[in-house]
């Protein structure tokens, strides 16, 4: 162990040795180590939505001392957000979701630089919020929302960790990721266009929301936790461990099963990843908002509007 000590370019705000406290345990992990808490310390992660997903992986995210952290949602904490959105609480009815969660996060970790965005993501504005960051969390539940996030983070090269959750069933997936490799033996997986070339048939019947369909509340929770894990590998270990790049995770907690089945890479017919070359496809963003448009998915378009919160 004396050997991690010895590294001069640490990028934590705090001291080594206050570090060391912090996050000794997680540099005991062989695959993790110094090296990966450098790089997870240099790291920038967007969460997208600071509902039930959002929450605990923001919460681990932030006590895992990712270098800045991104929130981003509109909406207010309502009371009956509160038995699965656990980085709220009740003195907080009412406020900016951004606000409660950063205050919160803080207390947690304030060696964190925690940017909020207290707006709706849009085709409008996506490009420019996602571009800040190495690394985007979907914890969202809106289709139109994630054909934004998936449209932007493959035109912005980023990977995206995708979660859902919806009675006492859940998935994750990992988006437009390929390990640190040769392109040839490591393609890029495949985006959420490339899963969904058209909208998924619940839209159509107006299901597959919290709100439409409920959820039992530790069940968003285990999907977010789940996803921060797969932040924190492609970010502070990549070469070490297996992303759910081309699979997908899902689990079954009223008759406790998971399992893990492959996903098909990019797909020929996806205008988006097979569009252009691999390192500037045609698509754009006026196409997104098209495509939505002509499927009844009008997602919010909302200014741009970034508060920065740095720690003390």
């Amino acid at each position: 162990m004396r050997a991690w000590y010895s590294s001069s370019s640490y990028p934590s705000s705090s001291s080594f040795s206050d570090d060391i406290l912090r996050y000794g345990r997680q540099l005991l992990v062989p695959s993790f180590n110094v090296s990966g808490q450098e790089r997870l310390l240099r790291s920038k992660v967007l969460v997208v939505g600071l509902g039930g997903l959002g929450s605990s992986a923001s919460l681990y995210l932030a006590s895992s001392g990712v270098g800045t952290l991104g929130l981003l949602d509109h909406d207010v904490v309502h009371i009956s957000n509160l038995h699965r959105q656990v980085v709220h609480d009740e003195k907080n009815h009412g406020r900016l979701k951004v606000e409660s969660a950063a205050e919160r996060l803080s207390q947690l970790n304030s060696s964190v630089n925690y940017v909020q965005h207290p707006h709706a993501i849009a085709c409008d504005n996506a490009l420019g919020v996602l571009s800040g960051y190495d690394l985007v969390l979907d914890c969202t539940d809106n289709v139109a929302t994630r054909y934004i996030l998936s449209d932007a983070c493959v035109l912005l090269r980023k990977p995206l960790v995708s979660g859902a959750a919806i009675g006492m069933d859940g998935q994750v997936t990992v988006y437009n990721y390929a390990p640190p490799g040769p392109k040839e033996t490591q393609p890029p997986g495949g985006c959420y266009r490339c899963r969904f070339l058209k909208p998924p048939s619940h839209v159509k019947s107006g299901g597959g929301s919290c709100a439409d369909a409920g959820v039992l509340g530790p069940v968003p929770g285990l999907v977010g936790v789940l996803q921060a894990i797969e932040a924190i590998k492609i970010v502070g270990m990549p070469t070490a461990s297996a992303s759910l790049s081309k699979r997908l995770g899902m689990f079954d907690t009223r008759d406790a099963r998971y399992m893990v089945m492959g996903l098909r890479g990019r797909n020929k017919a996806c205008p988006v990843c097979s569009s252009g070359s691999a390192s500037a496809p045609s698509w754009s963003m006026e196409k997104t908002k098209a495509f939505l448009s002509a499927h009844n998915l009008i997602a919010e378009e909302a200014p741009e509007t970034v508060v920065t919160v740095c720690s003390a």
